[in-house]
């Protein structure tokens, strides 16, 4: 099953609210406005893999959505870009969800 756009943004935002990863400051009326940039990823980065971070939470996001039976394309492209949005993040999410198939008849 596709979620609805409602249901993405609420699922992106609780799990980077679970995960701790959203910015001192931030708050139900502006996180859609934090840049990847400044969400606190790979703090400090991993030598020989400063994506580390960014590839599990993509992964962990990817299972979210999987759990609620729909799948999602790797989100990692737009959690690399510091300049992107979380409002980038849930649109991406939303624009690359399909059905698992996991409950047809």
């Amino acid at each position: 099953m596709k979620l609805s756009s409602t249901q993405v943004k609420n699922v992106v935002a609780s799990f980077f609210l679970f995960h701790g990863k959203f910015p001192p400051g931030t708050n139900s009326s502006n996180w859609q406005d934090v840049l990847m940039g400044d969400m606190q990823f790979d703090d400090p980065p991993l030598e020989g893999d400063p994506h580390f971070e960014k590839k599990k939470l993509s992964v962990q996001l990817q299972q979210s959505f999987n759990t609620l039976g729909a799948s999602l394309k790797s989100p990692l492209s737009v959690l690399k870009k510091t300049s992107r949005r979380m409002r980038d993040l849930v649109k991406f999410c939303d624009e690359n969800q399909g059905d698992l198939g996991l409950f047809e008849s």
